[in-house]
């Protein structure tokens, strides 16, 4: 993401008014007295394009904020030049925007869940002459009084980042580029045929992963990452967001998504869901220990025979792997994790197929001991939290 700072020179007589102002704290517009030498100047904000910042194995793909993204943008200065000091530097100013059509920021009214809340629009942000620390994230959730922390941070959101150290301001227009990067994963999950096997369907309902992180109590500190965590064994979410891969052909399998919070690394007891000619089966396994980074995308993919489904992981970019083409993504070796084997298909063979029943466990599930270096480091959750009772009554619909 590029932010645009377009600075233009207000009137002098806004000068004098502002220089007999005492504004103490973090604020919409500074609040610094005014030298003979300043300027006070207004700052402007522009949306851009993709940017990509290394991250472990994988390269963290930033994108542009759609129209009607909200975004909170704060400019701090430092009491030393040396390093920003969140600890002991100044807020000089703090403003909320929406993204417009054309990718401009228009400052907005926005409430502590992030939307917009229809409110008067606050000013622009304004600054005096000098070099800023600026910091921003999306959406514009609350932001504490310390100015420095945002809770409440959950599943579903792609919460976004963003810092740019001793960035000037003064009378000339610049360009700013202020890299956003994802700050929590993305989990994809695909089930397909792999092999000779003749159905009219295979669909996902839910995917159920136990033992995943919970949100961290501290938050988010702007400049920082949401420091994962790991859930005790009775935390669980489920990823329920599925489609077709074709709708036309519903043979190819199904598909969906979910973005996450990070979640420290260690084995997941998991149940896949999924019905193959609308017969129900529930597919049980303990993954083995997976770290999930934050702006990675983990697309497992469940291959479908007579006898056996393999379980696949692809990690790859944010943007890499598409809904349409699960099989899409960045080389980054896709490794299997694990098997299920002796699965017996034949509760699709035959009786009512229309019949609503629990789901039938299938399948011995073995995992794969993956290499020590294959990923490390922080991880993330997926999808809806809540326990999937004995009837399965939490579960999407096809």
């Amino acid at each position: 993401m590029v932010i645009n700072v377009d600075v233009t020179k207000m009137k002098q007589c806004l000068l004098l008014v502002a220089g007999l102002l005492a504004v103490v704290g973090c604020q919409r517009r500074a609040f610094d007295e005014i030298g003979p030498d300043d300027g006070i100047y207004t700052v402007r904000f522009q949306v851009a394009s993709v940017t990509i910042v290394p991250e472990s194995k994988v390269d963290v793909v930033t994108s542009s904020l759609p129209a009607g993204s909200t975004v909170s943008v704060l400019a701090f200065q430092r009491k030393a030049e040396a390093a920003a000091d969140l600890a002991n530097d100044t807020c000089k100013a703090f403003c909320t925007y929406v993204v417009q059509n054309d990718g401009s920021l228009l400052p907005a009214s926005v409430g502590n869940d992030g939307k917009p809340d229809g409110g008067t629009a606050p000013d622009a942000m304004e600054l005096h002459g000098g070099k800023y620390d600026f910091y921003a994230f999306s959406p514009a959730r609350k932001l504490e009084a310390d100015n420095r922390t945002v809770k409440g941070i959950g599943h579903y959101q792609d919460f976004m980042g963003a810092y740019l150290g001793s960035q000037s301001v003064s009378r000339s227009s610049s360009t700013v580029a202020l890299n956003f990067e994802h700050k929590c994963a993305k989990v994809t999950f695909s089930f397909n045929l792999h092999a000779d096997m003749a159905c009219d369907s295979l669909f996902v309902d839910s995917v159920v992963f136990h033992q995943t992180g919970v949100p961290a109590t501290g938050g988010y500190t702007i400049g920082g990452d949401i420091a994962p965590t790991l859930g005790a064994v009775g935390d669980s979410c489920v990823m329920r967001k599925f489609s077709y891969i074709d709708a036309s052909q519903k043979d190819q399998g199904a598909t969906g998504y979910e973005i996450t919070l990070p979640k420290s690394s260690a084995a997941i007891p998991a149940e896949f869901y999924v019905k193959v000619n609308k017969t129900a089966y529930v597919m049980k396994a303990k993954l083995p220990a997976i770290a999930f980074l934050k702006g990675n995308n983990y697309a497992f993919t469940a291959r479908v025979n007579k006898g056996e489904v393999q379980l696949t992981l692809k990690v790859a970019s944010w943007n890499a792997v598409v809904q349409n083409n699960p099989d899409m993504g960045d080389d980054n070796g896709e490794i299997l994790i694990g098997s299920w084997g002796n699965v017996d298909w034949s509760g699709s063979m035959g009786g009512n197929p229309d019949a609503v029943t629990a789901p039938i466990v299938i399948g011995s599930w073995t995992a794969v001991s993956l290499p020590a270096d294959f990923i490390g480091g922080q991880t993330g959750n997926v999808g809806n939290w809540g326990e999937i009772g004995q009837d399965n009554s939490q579960m999407g619909k096809e």
